[in-house]
């Protein structure tokens, strides 16, 4: 049997592709590879593989509806790396070179986003679906791509800040690390220090009301 060449593998369920052994989540991807191959090795795969494939695809779902939390301090060395904590790291999901990647983005009050590659995604749909257009959209748009990169941690589980980031929020040699449900926030450690130390008091006293009071009460429960 003779494929139609090169263009495109068609990769379904999770399996690995038969030209490259790159394992997808779904969908058309270019590998070079012919489709009719990976076809082939789909339809004889064993049924081991197959479950194999299922306990993929519920890791990929467990990394979707992950979030990001708590905080911890750590150093910056000479090669601008930094260490991404384990509770990171899980909610991050592998690409196809096998290594956990994120996004890193200017993010405001003088921090870093680090967005996971769904939470990228859905960052982006927000983007387009915000009832901001013309002039203005193009302008966020402009300045959310422009100052934002894609990293892989290394095998020691380290991100490299692109210098630009690293300026533009004055990173030095210490640094927080700060989970906020769908995203994490890079940190000078002296800038978080002195936003924590600023909403210490206030800011808990209004947390306690978005999460003590009943629905619809409007907060008059924490009043009480």
């Amino acid at each position: 049997m003779k494929g139609p060449g090169p263009s495109a593998c068609l990769i379904g369920k999770n399996l690995p592709c038969g030209h490259c052994g790159l394992r997808f989540g779904g969908g058309e991807y270019l590998c070079g590879g012919k489709w009719w191959k990976v076809v082939n090795e789909v339809r004889e795969m064993p049924e081991s593989s197959h479950e194999h494939a299922r306990v993929d695809k519920d890791s990929q779902r467990a990394v979707m509806s992950a979030v990001f939390y708590g905080d911890s301090y750590h150093t910056v060395d000479a090669k601008n790396r930094v260490h991404v904590p384990k509770r990171f790291q899980e909610a991050l999901a592998r690409d196809g070179e096998g290594s956990l990647a994120c996004y890193l983005s200017l993010g405001v009050d003088g921090c870093l986003y680090l967005f996971s590659e769904g939470g990228f995604r859905e960052a982006m749909a927000r983007l387009e679906t915000q009832a901001i257009t013309g002039p203005e959209q193009r302008r966020l748009q402009r300045l959310f791509f422009a100052n934002t990169r894609r990293v892989q941690l290394d095998a020691a589980g380290r991100l490299l800040v692109p210098e630009k980031l690293r300026a533009a929020v004055g990173i030095e040699r210490e640094v927080a690390m700060v989970g906020v449900a769908h995203r994490a926030e890079i940190w000078p450690r002296k800038a978080w220090e002195a936003f924590e130390s600023s909403n210490a008091n206030d800011g808990l006293d209004d947390l306690h009301t978005i999460l003590c009071s009943p629905p619809g009460s409007g907060g008059e429960a924490s009043a009480r």
